[in-house]
Order: C-alpha cells, then sequence, then structure tokens
C-alpha cells in the first residue's frame, strides 16, 4: 500500500518496470475492450501482448483527447499488484513500455488460444477437461485472495484466457485492489456479474469489494463454460456451440438486471433437453447456486470452492 502511494504520488513506476528492445510487429490493434487496445509486439524473441489504455473519449468532431495524467493513478496500482504476481494460473505482468508517446502499455505474453470461451469453441474436450478447467480458475482465484488481493471483475469472456500448456490465467487487473488498501465509493464494473452487495449499499456505507464478491461471479463462470459445453453437439463445430452469453441474456436493460439480481433471481439451472441430452452435475449445481448467495457471509471461500471441484473432477 505504500509503494503504491509514493508511486503514484510521484506519477512515475520503478525504472527496472520498463522492458527496453520491444520490436513492432504490427500497427494495428489485434483487439480490445472498452478502456484499452491490444497491439501484438515482439520481444526477446517471445510475442508479447501490450494493453494500451484509451485516452479518446467522443468520435468524429467531437472527439477529444484525456489529460493521461487522470489514468496514472488505476494504471499503477493494477501494474504494482499485476507485477509481483507467480501462479501457474495467473497470466504474468512481464512489465510496461513507453514504447508509444505519451501512453504507458502493460505487457504479457501473449495467449493464442484466446479466451476460455474461444478455446472451448475451437477444441473438443472430454467433460471432465472442462471440469478442471473450472477447478483451475478456482485455484487462480485462491491464490489471489491468498495474497491479499480481491480481483474484482471475473468474466469467462474477457479475464480467463488459455495459455501455451492450455491452462487458465486470470488477466486483466485493472479492478483489482489489495484488500486493506480499497478507497472507492462508487459502483464500477461488469453490473451482470456484480454481486447484490456491490449493486445497492445501503446509505451511508462504502463500495467495497472483498473475496465474497470475487465468489459470486465464479458462479456465473461455471455457469458460461459449462453450458458452453453441454449445449454443443459433437464434434464440436462454432456454429452449434451456444453463445456463452452473460447472465441474464434475455434482458437487455441493465438496470433490470440490477432489480433481479436485488430481488434474490438467477439463472435456472439448465435442462438435460436444453443441454441435449447431458446433465449438468448435481454437486456443481449445489456449488453455483452457493456462490450465488444473496449475503456473502453465505457464499463458501475459495479454498471451499477448490476442495469442492477437486472432489468432483475426481
Amino acid at each position: 500500500r505504500i509503494l503504491i502511494s509514493v508511486v503514484v504520488a510521484l506519477e512515475n513506476l520503478p525504472q527496472s518496470f520498463f522492458l527496453t528492445g520491444i520490436e513492432l510487429s504490427n500497427r494495428d490493434p489485434v483487439g480490445g475492450g472498452g478502456f484499452a487496445d491490444i497491439y501484438l509486439r515482439t520481444w526477446l524473441g517471445q510475442t508479447v501482448a501490450m494493453k494500451c489504455t484509451r485516452i479518446f473519449y467522443g468520435w468524429g468532431i467531437t472527439r477529444k483527447r484525456q489529460p493521461i495524467q487522470l489514468f496514472f493513478p488505476a494504471l499503477f496500482t493494477e501494474v504494482l499488484v499485476w507485477k509481483h504476481l507467480s501462479s501457474p494460473y495467473v497470466l504474468p505482468c512481464l512489465g510496461v513500455s513507453d514504447l508509444f508517446p505519451d501512453l504507458l502499455t502493460i505487457v504479457s505474453p501473449w495467449m493464442k488460444h484466446g479466451n476460455v470461451l474461444q478455446y472451448l469453441q475451437k477444441m473438443e474436450l472430454l467433460l471432465e477437461e472442462v471440469d478442471r478447467l473450472l477447478e483451475k480458475i478456482a485455484e487462480g482465484l485462491e491464490y489471489l485472495h491468498g495474497e491479499g488481493i480481491v480481483y474484482g471483475d471475473l468474466r469467462a469472456r474477457s479475464s480467463i484466457l488459455i495459455d501455451d500448456e492450455l491452462n487458465p490465467r486470470l488477466t486483466g487487473f485493472g479492478l483489482a485492489v489489495t484488500e486493506e488498501s480499497q478507497e472507492e465509493t462508487e459502483p464500477v464494473g461488469s453490473l451482470r456479474w456484480m454481486a447484490p452487495e456491490l449493486i445497492f449499499q445501503p446509505k451511508g456505507l462504502e463500495f467495497r469489494r472483498t473475496r465474497a464478491s470475487d465468489v459470486y461471479p465464479y458462479g456465473y463462470v461455471c455457469l458460461e463454460v459449462r453450458r458452453l459445453f453441454l449445449d454443443s453437439i459433437a464434434p464440436f463445430r462454432p456454429s452449434q456451440l451456444y453463445t456463452g452469453a452473460p447472465p441474464f441474456p434475455k434482458i437487455w436493460i441493465e438496470p433490470e438486471v440490477a432489480t433481479r439480481v436485488m430481488s434474490g433471481h438467477r439463472p435456472k439451472r439448465p435442462t438435460q433437453a436444453e443441454c441435449k441430452g447431458r446433465i449438468m452435475n448435481s454437486e456443481l449445481w449445489e456449488l453455483i447456486t452457493r456462490c450465488w448467495s444473496q449475503e456473502p457471509e453465505s457464499r463458501p471461500d475459495m479454498g471451499e470452492v477448490v476442495a469442492q471441484m477437486k472432489r468432483i473432477v475426481g
């Protein structure tokens, strides 16, 4: 926490974090999300991904540049939290680069298999292999909690990549915080995956992510990944796969999703017909519903989740 405060105040990262010798391989971004673009580069013979935060807002003649200083606290916090993590189920942060003028980019290994949903669409996996993926995702989240870090934004499509050894890797630490250093006062994140206590805070209480609010979206990830597998017809063909839809996919209006979650509504258990004759494991469904508990104290911790997933895998 002290290091983060010092770095933010000085508006600079330690020089050891900066990478040199990064080679330009493609000028156009290969992907991105709501707030950043991803570029491919080469560093020390390996292909790396450079996450470059967008500093523009608006379109056409209204397009304006935002001061890069506005992003310093969030960028520095993300790098400092991410850089020192080491787990087979967490994507490494290699460092940062100032290759782009006036911008700071975060560098990590390139994951050619894409996110876990893209991987499932390409590969023909056994049911046990899918459950093993879910177990490893849980182990990655358990590791973060053991390091005193609340992840903050677990989603199958954007937060979980697949490495060359076909292991899941948690990535995207823009909303991750150390448990003792949270200072947010406004809800930030993906509402559909957000725990009820983060959607609405009683008057006088601060917005605060916790380990329990990380456990909640793990239940959604299990449903996303398992239904994507169960709703397919072997052999796997992308056109025949379930879309990997977000929670409450038939509800377009976000406030309505929030209202339903606050009222205790959750997605229903997939029927055998919906899963093309397959049946979702009862033990897994029981674990999912416990992760979704309305009250944070009723949810299992990630150590318990990992133990349960190991029993399911066998």
